[in-house]
């Protein structure tokens, strides 16, 4: 059974250092906050319907290896 789980936090970083989780799969919330922005800007600018509504984000990926 290997563990994976959702966010870098206290918790899943001593996981994965004592081998509990094999992988954290974190949202980068800064690029999704500066994109929300850049978004809300548009659509205020150019009008919704000129915004496109879907983005696609990298997740940040940490292993045991890199904590």
């Amino acid at each position: 059974v290997v563990l994976v789980v959702n966010e870098i936090t206290p918790e899943s970083r001593a996981a994965l250092q004592d081998d509990y989780a094999r992988l954290v799969i974190s949202t980068p919330l800064q690029s999704l906050c500066r994109q929300v922005v850049d978004m809300m800007i548009a659509g205020v600018g150019k009008g919704m319907s000129d915004v496109s509504g879907q983005r696609f984000l990298q997740p940040d990926l940490f292993l045991p290896e890199s904590v």
